[in-house]
């Protein structure tokens, strides 16, 4: 057995007791996504998203997670929302243009207004 199966088998353990509580959405969001199982990983994200709505990591990770899937509109929503929680870090502007290029809108993809909103 693998180190992180076993460790996505213990956290489920102690998930199971603690359903409701808002901090195992997000973490086990983080151990799916480690694992690159980015369906649960999302699932879990969105969830854990009512309860950090300003966390602007999680919204990176939720469109990275998206981007993954193939869900670009989903992922480019996901990541201007962390730019507007955090306007000046650069991943967010990055990994939008990055969504924007795989969308074959270069011109988007390229353009960076960091007063801009979306």
């Amino acid at each position: 057995m693998l180190a992180t199966d076993h460790a996505v088998r213990q956290f489920l353990l102690a998930y199971i007791p603690n359903f409701f509580n808002k901090f195992s959405y997000r973490n086990r969001g983080l151990v799916y996504w480690t694992l690159g199982d980015n369906q649960n990983a999302i699932a879990d994200f969105y969830c854990a998203r009512k309860y950090f709505p300003n966390d602007a990591d999680m919204n990176g990770l939720l469109g990275l997670s998206l981007l993954t899937l193939g869900r670009m509109d989903e992922a480019i929503a996901a990541y201007t929302r962390s730019i507007e929680l955090c306007p000046f870090i650069v991943e967010g502007y990055t990994s939008r243009g990055n969504v924007y290029a795989a969308m074959g809108d270069y011109e988007r993809a390229r353009f960076v207004d960091i007063f801009a909103q979306g």
